[in-house]
């Protein structure tokens, strides 16, 4: 039984990173209108990119397209992407986030913010921009 259990379990996983990553392709590629996109993250974060064709994770922020998750001080002048709401709301340079809330997934996007970076905000985007 626990054998099945934890079957169960590793599909899930996969199936909500698989998920995750489909969802930060699109949203991604759409806000910088390109194919491949440097990403900056921590070792946390870095298993999420590694292996898709999209994008690339760099070890220094001034090469990075884009700051994901809230690293560190040094890199202010980047747009950067969170995984919680209240980094969302607290940061200055996030133009979205991805979290969950009561087990079910959320993405909020920042029109300032986004704007401030010339970024894209594709028609199927919209309802997520506040």
């Amino acid at each position: 039984m626990k054998i099945i259990f934890l079957i169960i379990f590793s599909i899930s996983l996969y199936a909500n990173s698989s998920y995750e990553l489909k969802l930060y392709d699109k949203v991604f590629t759409s806000l910088f209108e390109k194919e491949k996109i440097n990403i900056y993250t921590t070792k946390k974060y870095e298993s999420i990119f590694k292996y898709h064709h999209k994008f690339n994770i760099v070890t220094n922020c001034k090469e990075a397209d884009l700051i994901f998750s809230n690293i560190d001080s040094n890199c202010t002048k980047k747009p950067i992407f969170v995984k919680d709401y209240k980094s969302f709301k607290e940061i200055k340079n996030v133009i979205g986030a991805f979290y969950y809330r009561k087990g079910r997934p959320q993405l909020k996007l920042n029109k300032k913010n986004i704007k401030k970076f010339n970024l894209n905000i594709d028609n199927y985007l919209k309802d997520y921009v506040e």
